[in-house]
């Protein structure tokens, strides 16, 4: 076998192409598909706040909150953080009372959540990126393979393949 015709007569060459193909395919999907998740929408707690509804606002990165999903915890929290009225203490301590007619057992805020907007030229930039690195991790792979086989990285078509392309 010293020819590209005559490897291509080969059943397990021509399994190998298709498996080499969706390798290759795989590679690229798995790769943009992390690219696209990682630069996607995501929360921004530090835009994020709680609007109480006598007008006072709370931001939610101080609380520790990273997502847009509200817990029990944080709803106790923010209905008594709204409820509430905190002051010093002339003995230079911190003090709190609840507010009059104010309940903490009813809903007395709104959570405004706020995301981050997709980077689209890093999405981009990235993708492109993996595309060269798996278009050139494919192809020394190929020609890895011309060597073992052929015993060159560039084989010959095929002997009468110079006449044809004459004609």
């Amino acid at each position: 076998m010293k020819t590209l015709t005559e490897l291509n007569a080969k059943w397990w060459y021509r399994l190998l192409k298709v498996l080499y193909l969706l390798f290759a395919a795989l590679m690229l999907l798995v790769i943009i598909t992390v690219t696209v998740d990682e630069f996607s929408p995501s929360f921004d707690d530090e835009a994020s706040y709680v609007q109480c509804n006598d007008g006072r606002q709370f931001p939610v990165d101080k609380v520790g909150m990273y997502s847009d999903y509200i817990t029990f915890e944080n709803d106790e929290f923010f209905r008594f953080w709204c409820a509430t009225t905190f002051f010093d203490k002339p003995d230079g301590t911190k003090g709190y009372s609840i507010n009059e007619g104010a309940s903490i057992n009813a809903k007395n805020y709104t959570f405004v959540a706020k995301e981050t907007s997709r980077d689209w030229v890093a999405t981009i930039g990235y993708s492109f990126l993996a595309i060269v690195i798996v278009a050139l991790i494919t192809e020394i792979l190929r020609r890895i393979l011309y060597y073992i086989i052929l015993g060159t990285i560039r084989p010959k078509k095929g002997e009468n393949a110079d006449s044809n392309t004459a004609q």
